[in-house]
């Protein structure tokens, strides 16, 4: 799976259909689109369990739409596109189990050294296109058309973290390739994740440019640019997609794995909270993956529903944004927020005003109990001894603490506001250097950011002096494909979710250079040298304490910089029908609560409906 990315997630997404997204002005025949109403009546087949279990078919609940479905693509990285749209369709060398393990995947070896990264494919990997079968193996040729793909300049690439590094690729056969490398990357298992068929898509990319490709399917284009069959190397086919609906997987029996049980996945877009957990316990959908517990009570004693809940490597947080002053995309970075986001004491400020426990407690406590989830003070790591020891609490000096926060203003020169925090007059607010302490502040529809977490940040701010103009966005394509790649924000709350390694943030911190494809993910602009040369020693240090030291140095920066407002390491959460079974007892999909960015789907191919 494709680590080097952090998926983007709604915490709890609101129903929506998706009207001009950024697929929308590219080539596409929307071959691989069906209708809301043609979605409407095939979904009419699997209404009931039986029908499903009959006809080998299970309806997962997505609580977010796809914005499209090139996932190396900065403007593609939805976590629900990842979900369906990669983990089950394009593989790469490993894989990375519900525990967080790395497992060979479509590579049969893999061997790293200080000077070269050498790959061994697989004999049994196959292309295949739906309808067609097995049509092209998989070869260096699409290793080598991958990485070419990821360091050309005019890809508007997420990330380049560990390729960037690669100067040379050298094919020893058609399913061997050694790539050699400036520096070593460390965490050389995250390289190679997701792999483009070169055969179905590179002769299209003059009609069909890279950033335009695979925005409305995973599929193989004609050489006039038009889509044909869908393509995959794994377990399932992406067969359709109906925005604002959901999506079909159906079975690709010539993939190298076992074959799979469930011949189609039916991914249907449910509200989070009370909407997807009622059509769990209506039977209407098999399973859930919510990013928040709003909701899940009744589910937590059905005899007849299973739940699996684990530490996730899911960041909440509040992006702070450093960038200029800028409209677009129906939001504006103000200039108020140009200059006071700009100064640090006023980020620790602000920091301080914003009671994250409270918050974590009013969306976690009633099913995990009180204080389970506790602010995340690291900026890098988000669960385990690296995130939660008290030497690496680094953002910790700027937990709650409003009257802190008011003294921090006043010494700073700033005047107007009150002088204890009990604030709730709109108006009554401070002003630091002629900029009045008013600035934006933009999330999901998400129930959990836009119903508790936001009302509670606007009083908090207030109550010190800082108004935070609430406004809410659908998550897809209002927030995530259109807003947030801008920076046209002040602050932005949303999740990014990755897995274990601290390379992954490297694309979401270091300094944006379109040039040389860096700052990928970083929507807001921060930027500090100091960082970027720990991140760069970070990605090349094999010696593992020091190489821990280098991300933890960075994590200090960033968390004085306040770089982001790190809220808390969200849990992941599974809910399924008992029913669906697997290899055996603790198989299946007991097993798919999977904390990383692979998602619930990462052994869909096990799932088997049982008695």
């Amino acid at each position: 799976m494709h680590r080097r990315i952090w998926f983007l997630v709604a915490a709890a997404v609101a129903v929506f259909a998706l009207t001009g997204s950024a697929a929308a002005g590219s080539h596409r025949t929307g071959a691989h689109i069906m209708s809301g109403q043609a979605f409407a009546k095939y979904m009419a087949n699997y209404r009931t369990p039986q029908q499903r279990q009959v006809s080998h078919t299970v309806n997962f609940g997505m609580e977010q739409d796809a914005g499209g479905f090139n996932l190396a693509n900065e403007n593609f990285t939805g976590a629900w596109a990842a979900y369906f749209g990669e983990t089950p369709v394009i593989r790469g060398n490993y894989k990375i189990n519900q525990n967080g393990g790395y497992l060979l995947d479509m590579a049969s070896g893999v061997k790293a050294t200080s000077t070269y990264l050498h790959i061994n494919i697989r004999g049994d990997a196959n292309w295949a296109e739906e309808g067609v079968g097995a049509t092209h193996p998989v070869t260096a040729d699409d290793y080598i058309y991958t990485w070419q793909s990821f360091i050309n300049p005019a890809n508007a690439v997420a990330s380049t973290t560990g390729y960037s590094l690669i100067y040379k690729a050298v094919k020893n056969s058609s399913k061997a390739v050694t790539f050699y490398w400036h520096k070593p990357f460390a965490d050389f298992k995250d390289l190679f994740g997701y792999i483009y068929p070169k055969y179905a898509v590179a002769q299209a990319n003059t009609t069909v440019p890279w950033n335009q490709m695979w925005a409305d399917c995973v599929c193989a284009y004609d050489s006039n640019g038009n889509e044909t069959n869908a393509i995959s190397d794994g377990p399932y086919f992406l067969h359709s997609w109906t925005p604002g609906s959901g999506l079909v997987l159906h079975d690709n029996p010539a993939w190298y794995g076992p074959a799979p049980q469930i011949f189609v996945i039916n991914g249907l877009i449910r509200a989070a909270g009370s909407p997807e957990v009622n059509a769990l316990l209506a039977e209407e959908i098999d399973g859930i993956y919510p990013g928040t517990p709003t909701g899940v009570d009744p589910l937590m004693t059905e005899p007849s529903i299973s739940h699996v809940i684990k530490p996730g490597f899911t960041q909440e947080h509040i992006d702070v944004e450093f960038g200029d002053a800028q409209s677009a995309a129906g939001g504006t970075h103000t200039a108020n927020g140009q200059y006071l986001l700009r100064r640090q004491w006023f980020d620790q400020a602000l920091a301080k005003s914003l009671n994250r426990q409270g918050v974590a407690n009013a969306i976690y406590a009633p099913v995990l109990g009180t204080n389970a989830i506790k602010p995340l003070n690291n900026p890098f790591y988000t669960i385990g001894p690296k995130a939660t020891l008290s030497k690496y609490q680094y953002f910790k000096p700027y937990n709650y603490a409003p009257q802190a926060a008011i003294n921090q203003l006043k010494a700073n020169g700033c005047t107007g506001g009150p002088n204890t925090p009990n604030n709730t007059d709109e108006n009554n607010l401070y002003s630091c250097d002629g900029h009045t302490a008013r600035i934006n502040f933009y999330t999901t529809t998400a129930a959990a950011r836009c119903v508790q977490s936001a009302p509670v940040w606007h009083d908090n701010a207030l109550k010190v002096g800082i108004r935070l103009d609430v406004t809410c966005y659908t998550a897809q394509p209002d927030f995530f494909t259109n807003l947030l790649p801008t920076g046209a924000f002040d602050l932005a709350e949303y999740a990014f979710t990755g897995g274990p390694d601290p390379s992954g943030w490297d694309a979401i911190y270091q300094c944006v250079n379109p040039s040389l494809n860096l700052g990928g993910q970083n929507y807001k602009n921060y930027c500090n040298p100091k960082v970027d040369s720990f991140i760069k020693k970070g990605d090349s240090e094999l010696y593992p304490p020091s190489r821990l030291a280098d991300y933890q140095n960075a994590a200090n920066l960033v968390s004085q910089n306040v770089a982001i407002i790190p809220l808390y390491a969200r849990p992941s959460l599974l809910f399924y029908n008992n029913n669906i079974n697997g290899c055996g007892t603790g198989c299946g999909m007991a097993l798919s609560d999977n904390p990383t960015s692979a998602g619930p789907l990462w052994n869909a191919e096990t799932w088997s409906w049982g008695s």
